[in-house]
């Protein structure tokens, strides 16, 4: 029964979200049909942006409307935005509270692996980049999503559900990861959690 729940709401929410934002529209309440008025997502398919970095936010809402980078729904929700509208959606996510659990691991992380992660997106309490986005207690999902995405855009393959997205930092680190890579890396920054008691807003 919540299975089938997930997926009328997940259905009803593309077909309304296909049709883009026109002008004038309240763009926010339509951010909130998928990532929920709290951020933390509507369901488990939905990244968490609750507590994300504004000018991350901002960054890459920019991308999507100029498909600079690529997935259908958020490029349709973004064509219409000014930069106003942009400024108060990331503002408004940034302020809200990350809740995801922290959970162990039940097996051992080389250090070698997560080095990089951890030296430009921080653990639980996050870098002080202000451009890149913390990913303690991201959705195991949607991490492995981006990874293998960056993994193909490296090897030049056809990215994965018609998501598109390059950069050439994460491409070359990505490269070289196995399945197993990812999804280790994925389960771990899941598994630190997020909230104001572990570093993140």
């Amino acid at each position: 029964m919540v299975r089938v729940h997930y997926h009328i709401l997940f259905v009803a929410a593309v077909l309304l979200l296909s049709t883009g934002l026109a002008a004038g529209e309240n763009s926010l309440e339509r951010c909130i049909i998928c990532h929920s008025a709290d951020g933390n997502g509507a369901t488990k398919e939905i990244p968490v942006i609750a507590g994300q970095k504004v000018d991350y936010l901002k960054a890459q809402l920019v991308r999507f409307r100029s498909s600079d980078r690529k997935h259908a729904i958020m490029q349709n929700q973004s064509r219409y935005l000014t930069d106003a509208e942009i400024d108060r959606i990331a503002n408004y996510f940034a302020t809200k509270v990350c809740q995801q659990p922290a959970k162990s691991l039940e097996y051992p992380v080389s250090v070698h692996l997560l080095a990089n992660c951890l030296n430009c997106h921080g653990g639980r309490e996050p870098d002080m980049s202000r451009n890149l986005p913390n990913l303690a207690g991201q959705r195991v999902g949607y991490l492995v999503r981006q990874l293998l995405v960056f993994r193909e855009s490296a090897m030049k393959t056809a990215g994965i559900r018609r998501v598109v997205r390059t950069h050439p930092i994460m491409a070359e680190f990505a490269r070289n990861l196995s399945t197993q890579d990812i999804l280790t890396v994925a389960n771990y920054f899941n598994g630190l959690g997020c909230g104001p008691q572990m570093g993140r807003r």
